[in-house]
């Protein structure tokens, strides 16, 4: 989802080994996935369709990940048009949708030729990223003003139309999933420096979804992302390429911030908690933007148990999904090292994706399929 971190530079470390060589690893997925090729640096929200075939977005377009050149649509086509997307999400009922967070809309991309709009968001600060129920009847939205350091989170009830603003007690919020049962709802906080640019706090939100009206509610920090990370030991190999020189504005104020920390236990936590994407069964993958690392945390046991995943290809991750034949393969799509090109690594999980799943069945939902593949 979109993180403006672009402004902030990689803890500069090296990792202790996260587990054995059996344990699952990221490798480099480019040749099942060349669509990601040339994306450039906006490659953002990953959706998967009932076929396990997997897409991303960028700021103008939608993309299958199977094949170069893939586009399923682009801006302005069907008189159309977005100003930066970050979110996409394939449904049985809906549409495929796409989020435009800047331009404060979600167009409906079914048919290619002729989108519609599925929701004026402008009571937003964005759409985000977004996050559908079971029954495709709720909808909940995560958007933020990233150089203020503040975020918001929404419910929208597709059957009524009504657009509701959820009470929120984190900083800026991004990434954005429901559980795989629909009991709650995982948004990512995150607040940095405003001078320095620097993350100084992240963590995963959970709320309590009322069953009665589908509000979230009970908001509670399950998963602080400091403390994890200090618990583990965990630096990333290779994470500091000082692209930061070539990203901020105050190259300068960044370099004299951290001139004197002389090991990566000094750093502060230089990366943002970005998508996030469940598993069937309750284990959530999050991105951390700009740390080459997933976080993996089966949420049916303490937070504590989560696990850090380092990525081969991919050093700044934005967003991830589950698709393949069996929506087994974690695939995670961000900037490549250097910051010039984008990449995409995967592994094989043992239980399909939330989304995968879901589009299989009818969720509860007996309302038409309107799942076809698109490509």
């Amino acid at each position: 989802m979109k993180s403006l971190l672009a402004f902030a530079f990689l803890a500069l470390a090296t990792a202790a080994p996260t587990g054995s060589q059996s344990e699952p690893q990221f490798k480099n997925a480019i040749g099942k996935n060349p669509g990601v090729i040339g994306l450039g640096g906006g490659i953002e929200g990953t959706s998967v369709d009932k076929t396990g075939k997997l897409y991303t977005v960028n700021s103008v377009g939608l993309y299958a990940l199977d094949k170069e050149n893939s586009t399923l649509w682009t801006n302005g086509t069907g008189g159309m048009s977005v100003v930066g997307l970050s979110s996409s999400r394939f449904t049985r009922t809906l549409g495929t949708l796409i989020g435009d967070p800047s331009g404060h809309k979600v167009l409906n991309v079914q048919d290619p030729k002729k989108p519609t709009l599925f929701l004026d968001a402008s009571q937003m600060l964005q759409p985000n990223d977004m996050t559908i129920s079971l029954d495709e009847k709720k909808i909940y939205f995560s958007g933020m003003n990233w150089t203020a350091n503040v975020g918001e989170v929404w419910y929208y009830n597709v059957e009524s139309k009504k657009l509701e603003k959820v009470p929120w007690t984190g900083d800026r919020a991004n990434g954005i999933e429901l559980s795989h049962d629909d009991a709650h709802l995982y948004v990512t906080s995150a607040r940095h420096n405003t001078t320095t640019f620097q993350t100084l706090f992240s963590s995963v939100i959970r709320y309590d979804i009322n069953k009665a009206n589908g509000m979230p509610e009970n908001p509670q920090t399950v998963l602080d992302y400091r403390k994890l990370r200090n618990d583990a030991g965990y630096f990333p190999k290779d994470a500091g390429t000082n692209m930061y020189a070539n990203l901020s504005t105050d190259a300068t104020a960044y370099g004299a911030a951290v001139k004197d920390r002389k090991n990566p236990q000094d750093n502060e936590m230089d990366f943002d908690p970005d998508g996030m994407r469940m598993d069937s069964k309750g284990t959530l993958f999050a991105t951390l933007n700009a740390w080459k690392t997933v976080v993996m945390w089966d949420t049916t046991k303490a937070s504590t148990t989560a696990k850090f995943m380092e990525l081969e290809t991919v050093y700044w991750p934005t967003n991830l999904e589950l698709g393949g034949p069996e929506g087994k393969t974690v695939t995670v799509v961000g900037k490549c090292k250097g910051n010039a090109n984008t990449c995409v690594d995967s592994f094989e999980h043992s239980t399909p994706g939330r989304a995968f799943k879901n589009l299989q069945g009818d969720g509860g939902n007996t309302g038409k399929d309107t799942t076809d593949d698109c490509s």
